[in-house]
């Protein structure tokens, strides 16, 4: 299916239970204090875009001076670009912070340099580049207000850069995530698991239109708030892209080892129960960058390695079924294989936590594998696998209890 028909489907997928874990999330967070706090703001900042639109309308930017477009050192704060990344409140609409400033906006003067930096596909020199980029920032504006997703690709301008300026402009046609690595994350967490498209602007509107669907009654700025809360803040996915170019090298630099084969298993050690315990949900909620990264890198090992059977190697975390990966033997037979990332490298001491419907599946499911994939920074890394038989001589400690209770709340006491 490719990302047109899924956003013409977003309100089918509706009707099943794929969007019921982020319902609950959202019902959870529109009734939180941190969402209290950013409804707050919401005036303010909204004033801000609107203020910024007014003031660099498209007859203002056709003419434009130079200096009124770039930072130049942060220096000049009521800049285009400036206004754009770092302006109080604008800076809040979609972080576009984290690389090159001349990369990004295409132009830049640093303190030690009298002439500004340009990027070359703009032109050959400074003035001819400053005039090109203008051109795009126009270009993308026309595209944005006729909807036209491939100019909108096309357009020279940074990917990030023209992100920003897209929702800027136009809000109510985008969620202001300019990142599309990050946008790709949070779709996994929707269920899209398989996205091979490379139009950016496309994928945004995949997005649009599942919170279109799922959450009418609030801003796409809300919105944005709402997944960066629940499944994870720029900074840790910023963390992630780092694991990520080390779990992107190619498939044959990986190695598969059962973990029968191993000299010494983990030991088992008795807790201190003195210690501080750590907060599991927040410790969960960074994990998921982490682990989706890992379910990524065995569905591409699996399909690598089992030609035979590949079209029907599948990822089913988004179906609760109690593993991630659905792959096969080369016999044909399923494997059910429940991934867990470590980026620590360190085999002496796998920590991983299984779910009640994870932990209720190894117990009755033969075809039960873990796979646990552990990443060393700038190496290598390695899947280590572990079968159902092997469990018994690992430590399995209960850390989540769900409690129960009905009649605790009397009305006349």
């Amino acid at each position: 299916m490719d990302i047109n028909e899924m956003i013409e489907q977003v309100d089918e997928v509706n009707k099943t239970n794929q969007f019921d874990e982020i319902k609950s999330k959202l019902d959870l967070y529109l009734n939180s204090q941190e969402y209290k706090e950013k409804k707050q703001q919401k005036r303010i900042i909204e004033k801000a875009r609107k203020d910024f639109v007014n003031k660099f309308n498209v007859k203002y930017i056709k003419v434009m001076p130079v200096d009124n477009y770039i930072i130049e050192c942060l220096q000049r704060k009521e800049s285009f670009c400036y206004m754009l990344e770092r302006d109080e409140f604008i800076g809040q609409l979609g972080s576009i912070r984290g690389s090159y400033a001349t990369s990004k906006f295409g132009l830049h003067k640093s303190k030690d340099k009298t002439e500004p930096d340009y990027v070359k596909k703009f032109g050959d020199n400074a003035n001819e580049a400053y005039k090109n980029i203008i051109q795009s920032i126009l270009d993308l504006l026309y595209a944005a207000k006729k909807n036209d997703y491939n100019m909108l690709q096309q357009n020279k301008l940074a990917p990030m850069f023209k992100s920003k300026i897209y929702f800027i402009y136009y809000p109510n046609k985008s969620i202001p995530i300019n990142d599309k690595e990050e946008i790709i994350f949070f779709l996994k967490r929707l269920g899209y698991n398989n996205l091979n498209e490379r139009n950016f602007f496309l994928i945004k509107k995949l997005l649009l239109r599942c919170k279109e669907i799922l959450a009418p009654n609030i801003s796409n700025w809300e919105f944005m708030n709402f997944l960066y809360s629940n499944y994870g803040y720029r900074t840790e996915i910023d963390d992630l892209k780092e694991i990520k170019k080390n779990i992107d090298k190619k498939i044959e630099q990986i190695k598969l080892v059962n973990i029968s084969l191993l000299k010494d298993l983990p030991k088992k050690t008795t807790t201190n129960h003195s210690q501080n315990l750590p907060d599991y949900e927040l410790a969960q909620k960074k994990r998921t960058a982490v682990g989706m990264c890992g379910e990524d890198l065995v569905l591409r090992y699996e399909k690598e390695n089992n030609k035979k059977f590949k079209n029907k190697i599948e990822n089913v975390s988004n179906i609760n079924c109690g593993y991630d990966i659905l792959s096969f033997d080369d016999n044909g037979n399923e494997k059910h294989i429940e991934v867990k990332t470590s980026v620590n490298g360190n085999i002496d001491n796998i920590n991983f936590y299984l779910t009640a419907n994870e932990y209720k599946r190894l117990e009755t499911d033969d075809s039960y594998y873990i796979y646990y994939v552990c990443v060393i920074k700038n190496k290598h890394k390695t899947i280590y696998s572990i079968q159902k038989k092997q469990m018994a001589s690992i430590t399995k400690e209960p850390v989540i209890y769900q409690i129960k209770a009905k009649g605790l709340y009397d009305e006349n006491t």
